[in-house]
Parts: structure tokens; sequence; C-alpha cells
């Protein structure tokens, strides 16, 4: 006998409850040394998320009860209220999934509004190192990845929970070590004129390195800032950038 596409009522409604906890502690140190402004920190924060959703079927259970020859077998031909409460309880299960992720930071950071001078005025310079460590946990239940398992003969069957697919465990973390450099050159000294007449350039490089990939990335950045008067700012900005898969992907 094959049954398909049922689902007993009486075993009541799927409830899914949620719960979340975050943190998030930082401590931080800024100073001056030499007319450079300097400032450093490290960080860490956390997210732990439990996923239970009740009034499941596990497979095995009802298995079990459907071999029975006894008078007190669930009965899946009875129809609507065939079965009682206590019956149900013998297969209803509770899945339980739980996550964390975890990002660890530190960084270190200095600049000079008047690093030195050139003809048009100070030229501006920052600089710095950041450090990261990203890492996840996704422990699933026991019933759906593999600890428990209904059957072999298909990938199905690695579940116990009616109507859910398997899903493994998973785990991953990374390290990203970054530098990165600025500076912002005046090349037109502004005037006391109604024609203001002031240029800027903007320089920048940031470089990246990702331990998982074995991989590292260097990107500029470079822009012209125009004011023909004060109020009034002409642009332009060449710019690269990258983007790193995630760690589940």
């Amino acid at each position: 006998v094959l049954l398909q596409n049922w689902r007993p009522t009486e075993l009541g409604p799927r409830f899914i409850s949620t719960f979340t906890e975050t943190y998030r502690v930082m401590a931080g140190l800024r100073g001056n040394f030499g007319g450079w402004e300097w400032e450093g920190a490290i960080a860490n924060s956390s997210n732990l998320t439990t996923d239970e959703e009740s009034n499941r079927i596990s497979k095995t259970l009802l298995q079990a009860e459907l071999a029975k020859s006894t008078p007190d077998a669930i009965n899946p031909f009875g129809g609507p209220n065939a079965n009682t409460q206590a019956q149900w309880d013998r297969v209803r299960i509770s899945s339980l999934n739980r996550g964390r992720t975890t990002l660890t930071t530190g960084d270190l950071r200095i600049s000079n509004n008047n690093a030195f001078e050139l003809w048009a005025g100070p030229v501006g310079i920052a600089a710095g190192v950041e450090w990261r460590r990203e890492s996840y946990l996704e422990d699933r239940d026991p019933r759906l990845d593999g600890t428990i398992i209904f059957n072999t003969a298909n990938v199905s069957g690695r579940s116990d929970v009616v109507g859910v697919s398997p899903t493994n465990d998973s785990s991953a973390s990374r390290n990203a070590y970054a530098a990165f450099a600025e500076a912002l050159v005046p090349l037109i000294e502004g005037n006391d004129g109604w024609f203001y007449n002031k240029l800027n350039l903007q320089m920048a490089v940031r470089a990246e390195h990702f331990d998982d990939l074995k991989a590292s990335a260097v990107k500029p950045k470079i822009a012209l800032s125009w004011f023909p008067v004060r109020a009034f700012n002409l642009r332009a900005a060449y710019s690269e950038g990258f983007r790193v898969p995630n760690m589940v992907q």
C-alpha cells in the first residue's frame, strides 16, 4: 500500500518558534602623535538563532505504528478523528535547528590633514590596516543531518521527518587582512573671488587577502573635485571593486 499526499489534520497546525540572541562588544583607543591622529579598536559580535518546528511526524515512528497489528495502531484509512491524540503523540516530534555567526575585527588608522605642503595647499593623508575573522556554524536536527536515518534507498530517505528534505550540518571560517591608503591633493588653490576655481585630486588604494580562498585583491580609486564657485561642485571618479563569495558559497 502506497500513501501519497496524506496529512492528518487532527495532528494540528505546525508551529515554528524562533529565538535569537545577539551581542556586540567593542573597545578602542585614539590619540595624537607628532601631528598625526591615530585610533584603533577591536570588536566582537555574535548571533545565535534557534528554530523549533513542532507537530512534525517521524518517518521511523510512523512506519512502526503502521506495521502494528494491534487495535491501538494508527489507522490511516479511518478519516478525521479516527485516531486519538495519544496515538498521534507516539509519532509526533519537534525539529530543532541552531545557527551561529561570529565576527571579530581589529583595525588601526592614522591620518594627517596637513602631512606636507604643495603649491596649492596642504596634502591630507590617511592609512590603516584591518583584520576580520568571520565564522558560522549550522547545527541541523539529528533527524535531518543524517544522524537518524529513515532509509538509504534515496536522498530523501536520509531525512526522518515527513515532508522535510535532509540537510547536513555545516561550518566555515575565514580571516581577511586589509591595508589601505588615501591622499587628498590640492591642485588649484581657491581664491576669494566669485569664481572660486578650486581643484582637488583624491587617490586611494585598498588591498585585501582572504586565507580561505588563498586569494588577494588590490583595487584603486581616483577622483577629481572642482569647485567653480563655492556652492557648486563637479566631480569625476574612477574606481574598481570586487565581491568575495560568502562562506556558504
